[in-house]
């Protein structure tokens, strides 16, 4: 167990997200054959259905945990398959432009987004009315649909070789994400593409403010899950373990690295008053 500890703790954020969801994915496969085998496959169906985003409000407020879950949560292959390739291209790209720790937060905040337009459009349109008692949305597609978007929109004009040999901007690819959803609107899984153009609207979002200098995640830092420790004071040692200090210490330094890193790219005059502040009073502490 501290192995498996060990080495979950050294994967960064990216490979986090892909096990996680590979791993949510085996473990439903694993009760479906045993759901199989005893015949009893509405098990199965009930525990999917179970971590499901469901479109109605009544039962939503029973299930308050769906609207995490169920952007983790896949059941064909090919639905697994496409989201994570996309995720882990897309996420090398991500992290390279935003930085690891930016990553979880847009694939939580674009996923919620995502949840939010499949919710909303079931309860307000009349053309949802026949299914939204029963209707779900489950799959990581919104999420990753919100970091596809995000690079695509700050880093527009740089070109990727899809397959290894066509050189494609990724306006294009972030275009042609968007135009798929909004052109299968109407043919197949509505609330689904609904979803996805949630998640890539928080994406756009992210990078639209980004280049202004402005994380618009950051506020999920300040969340502390951990349960507050009582101060030991020892004879010799007077400074207690303060990790919301060390956590605010850690989103100082990443924002100087990303500005740090515009400078080199376009110069200080490029930087906007809210950053050459923010560079002025943090830079010595580093």
């Amino acid at each position: 167990m501290d192995g498996l500890r060990s080495t979950w703790s050294r994967l960064n954020v990216l490979y986090k997200l892909l096990a996680v969801n590979v791993a949510v994915f085996i473990v439903i496969a694993i009760i479906k054959l045993f759901a199989f085998l005893f015949g009893a496959p509405q098990l199965s169906t009930e525990v999917v259905r179970f971590f499901s985003l469901p479109s109605n409000l009544l039962k939503l407020l029973v299930k308050p945990w769906t609207i995490v879950t169920y952007m983790f949560l896949h059941e064909g292959f090919w639905h697994l398959f496409a989201n994570m390739l996309w995720l882990y291209f897309m996420g090398i790209l991500f992290v390279m432009t935003f930085g690891e720790k930016a990553l979880w937060r847009v694939y939580l905040l674009g996923g919620l987004m995502g949840a939010l337009f499949f919710v909303l459009a079931y309860n307000i349109f009349p053309v949802f009315a026949p299914e939204r008692y029963g209707s779900v949305l489950l799959g990581a597609s919104a999420a990753v649909s919100a970091i596809v978007l995000s690079v695509a929109v700050y880093r527009p004009t740089e070109t990727v070789l899809v397959f290894g040999i066509l050189p494609v901007p990724l306006w294009l690819i972030g275009a042609l994400y968007v135009l798929y959803d909004i052109s299968m609107l109407t043919v197949d899984n509505p609330g689904g593409h609904l979803s996805h153009l949630g998640g890539a609207l928080f994406g756009v979002w992210f990078a639209l403010k980004y280049k202004q200098g402005q994380d618009i995640t950051l506020f999920l830092t300040k969340i502390n899950f951990r349960r507050k420790q009582r101060m030991k004071v020892h004879k010799n040692d007077y400074r207690p373990q303060d990790y919301e200090w060390n956590e605010r210490q850690n989103e100082i330094k990443q924002e100087l690295d990303r500005i740090l890193e515009k400078i080199a790219r376009k110069g200080y005059n490029s930087l906007t008053r809210k950053e050459r502040e923010f560079l002025k009073r943090h830079s010595r502490d580093f």
